[in-house]
């Protein structure tokens, strides 16, 4: 299978306990310097547009890793030159990718973190979907024929349910206004929608993920189309 363009080597393996068919495989790519690390697993869905978008994604992600790390481990030299005791850094990245379907729209949820130097890493979310019956790319704006709407609710739910759990208003604000880029990480349910948020939008990193879910009741003024939901 020709996955990825690439001087890489992809392992693909058959999960032991398959539920349903678009587990059943998992693609998996690893490399390893003195330097830094990679480490990626994602899902193959079976659906020709998900499975060639997924290998991009990687593709891409890796390279722009790689270019990140050399610019780290560049600084760490100039640092160590001065101060020839401070250990070197290893960079590191774990990219996975996870599959969610609730029987009409395929997920793809992606966690890519890295470590460049600092405290801590970064954990930035990601998430793609896509019709079950035949892979074709589901938008927000296709999910509700009020995306607008869809918006407004969705800043004033999760501000009122973030806020409730104690989380820093001066977080839950800014990360919550309605705008798509605040609500792109989704999963669609059976009967609604499980938003997730990375650290830092609106909790601090010791939350990690944050997710609140939404019914289509809660949704019902933006006009969900039931095409997506069972």
């Amino acid at each position: 299978m020709n996955i990825l363009s690439l001087t890489l080597s992809f392992l693909l393996t058959l999960s032991v306990s398959a539920a349903f068919a678009w587990e059943t495989a998992l693609s998996t790519y690893e490399e390893q310097s003195s330097s830094s690390s990679v480490k990626a697993t994602w899902p193959r869905s079976g659906l020709a547009r998900p499975d060639r978008d997924a290998d991009e994604l990687v593709r891409n992600a890796v390279s722009d890793f790689r270019d990140a790390a050399r610019q780290e481990l560049a600084s760490q030299l100039e640092l160590r030159a001065e101060e020839p005791d401070m250990p070197l850094r290893p960079c590191e990245m774990i990219l996975e990718g996870s599959l969610s379907d609730n029987g009409k729209v395929t997920s793809v949820v992606w966690k890519n973190y890295q470590y460049l130097g600092g405290a801590h890493g970064n954990l930035t979310l990601a998430a793609r979907h896509y019709a079950t019956a035949d892979g074709s790319p589901v938008l927000f704006k296709n999910l509700f024929r009020k995306p607008e709407k869809a918006l407004q609710l969705m800043s004033r739910l999760s501000r009122t349910n973030l806020a409730a759990r104690g989380l820093p208003l001066d977080m839950v604000e800014p990360g919550t206004t309605p705008e798509e880029e605040n609500f792109q990480t989704f999963t669609l349910e059976k009967d609604g929608i499980t938003l997730s948020f990375a650290p830092y939008q609106v909790a601090p990193w010791s939350e990690g993920v944050v997710t609140l879910f939404l019914s289509l009741k809660d949704l019902a003024d933006a006009e969900p189309r039931r095409a997506y939901w069972p």
